[in-house]
């Protein structure tokens, strides 16, 4: 059937390509599954996006956004090109939030780049801890971050672990600092969602760009993003002894059990088996707590006041 579909929406596409020709988007890692899973109703032609009332919504995007963070150009564009911004604007933030919700439980990390326009131009799959940077001038960045949660636990011990220690799971685990490095590099508005469903946005300050000031600026920026992750996790001497304890533990657990396996629950009851899971998995969200990243989120929030730029836990 295609794109354009049939009914209304598809001849009002057709239309609007035939007098305003076809967009033309560039695209990489981008497959026809992906567009028509997220974006099935995307615009094809090339027409300026309008609005009912152009002057009040014009007022009320200014006044959201706040001055720093208006395009640099904004003053001279046209009423008609002001519009046709603020609706693809929208449209980029829910494109975002639709690919966050997508993503948010995937053991690997994946990002997705649009364009000014909205249009997904780049996807690429990572592993659980990392995915290739690439940025897209101007543009949003969309990727999530497996965690802790999905990458070191078992779906078995997740569920221990929010009957025992529900407290434990509700950390948040917030932009990187090589993420924030790109989202200045490229001026790109970056998104970001945890494997419990936490979203974070971060936007860069529109003032100053390309000049020796800004980049002087992005630079402590981001020297003091290093020093506040590194602040924020224990000493290697300390982390090591808690790995160690949690390591001693297990073997303990996988002794019990084997004996159990072997030996039946009347010489070794579950309820041993318990306590034994109990302390382990103590010693394990101790070893890889996520207090540091509690810490990380309000160290963003202060520098990112500090330094002029937009940052905010979304959910």
């Amino acid at each position: 059937m295609g794109i354009l579909g049939v009914g209304k929406y598809g001849l009002r596409q057709a239309a609007y390509i035939a007098k305003y020709g076809e967009k033309e988007v560039a695209r990489a890692g981008v497959t026809d599954e992906i567009l028509d899973s997220i974006t099935p109703c995307r615009r094809l032609s090339a027409r300026k996006c309008e609005l009912s009332d152009p002057k009040y919504f014009i007022e009320k995007f200014e006044r959201e956004t706040g001055e720093d963070f208006l395009p640099q150009n904004w003053s001279s564009l046209s009423q008609e090109d002001k519009v046709d911004y603020i609706v693809k604007d929208r449209y980029s933030k829910l494109v975002s939030h639709k690919i966050m919700g997508k993503i948010k439980a995937e053991p690997e990390e994946h990002l997705y780049l649009l364009n000014k326009d909205g249009d997904i131009v780049h996807y690429s799959k990572g592993n659980s801890g990392y995915c290739e940077d690439a940025v897209v001038k101007g543009g949003t960045s969309v990727h999530n971050h497996p965690g802790y949660l999905l990458t070191a636990y078992s779906p078995n011990e997740l569920k221990h672990i929010e009957r025992l220690f529900p407290d434990r799971l509700k950390g948040v685990t917030p932009f990187s600092e090589s993420d924030i490095a790109c989202a200045l590099n490229g001026n790109e508005t970056a998104f970001v969602v945890d494997s419990q469903g936490h979203k974070f946005m971060f936007k860069p300050n529109q003032k100053g760009l390309n000049t020796s000031e800004r980049l002087k600026s992005d630079t402590r920026f981001c020297l003091d993003l290093d020093f506040l992750g590194q602040d924020a996790f224990p000493a290697e001497a300390k982390q090591i002894a808690n790995i160690e304890k949690c390591n001693e533990l297990l073997r303990k657990l996988e002794a019990f059990q084997a004996k159990q396996k072997k030996w039946g629950r009347l010489f070794y009851p579950n309820r041993t088996k318990n306590k034994l899971i109990k302390e382990y998995l103590d010693a394990k969200t101790t070893a890889l707590s996520m207090e540091p990243f509690d810490k990380i989120n309000q160290g963003l929030k202060d520098l990112s006041q500090k330094y002029g730029h937009k940052y905010e836990q979304l959910s």
